[in-house]
């Protein structure tokens, strides 16, 4: 058994070392899509999930963004639900900061600040769940 542990530990490590993930995605959630059977979480931002009141307007806008369109996802890991976790494009945009610009995600500093100006932006333009009475549906939410 011993000497089976290090290739284990490789077998194991294997999904995070893959390459990129494209094709047509299907929207699971606002900040969740699947790519051929791939579910992958898109990184540094938090959406509504469904359960929640924004949680079908993050989604609904979410497939605004990819509009029917192949993505471009660059793995950097995987979540704690074993998601994988990547930058996902459609074309030259970049998906995330699109739905945090738009309003319907937060950049989630816990795990980058790659997306805070399109959030700073979109509170200033009081977009999405930072429209104006859409406070306490904000204050609902599970990662305030």
């Amino acid at each position: 058994m011993r000497l089976l542990a290090p290739f284990l530990l490789i077998l194991v490590a294997l999904p995070a070392l893959a390459g990129p993930i494209r094709g047509p995605a299907r929207v699971a959630d606002g900040d969740t899509l699947v790519i051929d059977g791939t579910r992958i979480r898109l990184l540094a931002i938090d959406a509504p999930e469904m359960g929640e009141p924004l949680g079908g307007r993050a989604r609904l806008e979410m497939e605004r963004i990819i509009a029917r369109r192949p993505l471009d996802c660059e793995p950097h890991g995987h979540d704690r639900y074993r998601n994988t976790v990547a930058v996902c494009r459609r074309g030259r945009l970049d998906v995330a900061a699109e739905l945090v610009r738009r309003g319907w995600a937060r950049a989630w500093r816990r795990y980058g600040l790659d997306y805070v100006a399109q959030e700073d932006e979109a509170k200033a333009a009081g977009r999405g769940m930072w429209a104006p009475g859409m406070e306490a549906a904000r204050a609902s939410r599970r990662h305030p």
